[in-house]
């Protein structure tokens, strides 16, 4: 029997886990896979960036099954947003 079901993922970076599709979850792990903590710090005039370790991430496969929604919540559309980019010092 197929199905038109999103297949989901949990990423966790860090300590912090995220719910999102498959195909984001992969880009996302695949991306953060290339990054470093960093410490930012103002020397008085401008910022300056101190290289740290890499970042913690892990993908897990959700079955749909699994997935809870909070009592007295419905499930909402995922907003499309659009990346805002900060401007370096």
């Amino acid at each position: 029997m197929a199905t038109n079901a999103t297949q989901m993922a949990c990423v966790t970076l860090g300590y912090t886990e995220y719910l999102m599709p498959m195909s984001s979850a992969v880009r996302l792990v695949e991306l953060m896979g290339k990054a470093v903590k960093c410490q930012k710090e103002y020397d008085g005039n401008r910022f300056k960036y101190l290289f740290g370790e890499p970042v913690s991430v892990e993908l897990a496969s959700i079955l749909m099954k699994d997935i809870v929604m909070p009592e007295g919540t419905s499930l909402q559309p995922v907003r499309k947003s659009t990346p805002r980019l900060l401007k370096g010092g």
